[in-house]
């Protein structure tokens, strides 16, 4: 349910896909708050810049830690995405502790495109996979830093964008239709409910 709540529902979307491909991980490997970045991270590029969301930009961003260690992993919550010191991204400020998360899962079907088996399999330690990109490779980061600089001189902050996803009913990490800046509430297929969220 935590998950769901911080945007993720099945099927699932080609850069959440690609993610867990790239690090060797499941979806159960991740804890809430990775969920809560990655989703953030798609709808600024889908909403706000109109694009899809760049890989190398979430290598720029973000690396993987294991938890509680390396040598240690365990099969369930066994890996974090840990943000990289980035002044150009979005501030947002992630709940301390969810505890008790994990007492609330439920089993839903797996329609293509579909999360591969679960294999119960240990997070592994990549090292070429937490460094830096190349030179090369972060001309066009640079740029899309940027942009993402740009937007936070308007007063962007990573709530507003969750804000954003939870008020249209839309799942980021979600396999779309329609991306979000070609939103249309009359349209969109895999809206995830056509009613208004109420605030308490």
């Amino acid at each position: 349910m935590s998950f769901c709540e911080k945007g993720f529902i099945l099927p699932i979307g080609a850069f959440f896909c690609g993610l867990l491909h790239f690090y060797d991980l499941e979806v159960t490997h991740l804890k809430p708050n990775s969920i809560a970045q990655i989703a953030i991270f798609i709808h600024i590029y889908k909403s706000y810049l109109g694009i899809a969301a760049h890989f190398n930009l979430w290598r720029a961003l973000y690396h993987l830690m294991g938890h509680p260690s390396n040598d240690r992993p365990n099969v369930v919550i066994g890996a974090t995405f840990l943000l990289r010191q980035v002044r150009e991204y979005l501030e947002f400020t992630l709940r301390d502790s969810n505890k008790g998360w994990n007492k609330k899962w439920f089993v839903l079907t797996n329609p293509a495109p579909n999360l591969s088996p679960q294999t119960e399999h240990t997070p592994v330690y990549h090292a070429c996979k937490k460094g830096l990109l190349t030179e090369e490779t972060m001309v066009q980061v640079e740029e899309l830093l940027k942009e993402l600089a740009n937007l936070k001189t308007l007063k962007l902050i990573g709530a507003t964008v969750a804000l954003s996803f939870c008020k249209r009913l839309t799942q980021p990490i979600q396999a779309r239709v329609h991306p979000s800046y070609e939103y249309w509430v009359h349209v969109e297929l895999t809206q995830g409910q056509n009613r208004k969220v109420f605030q308490e």
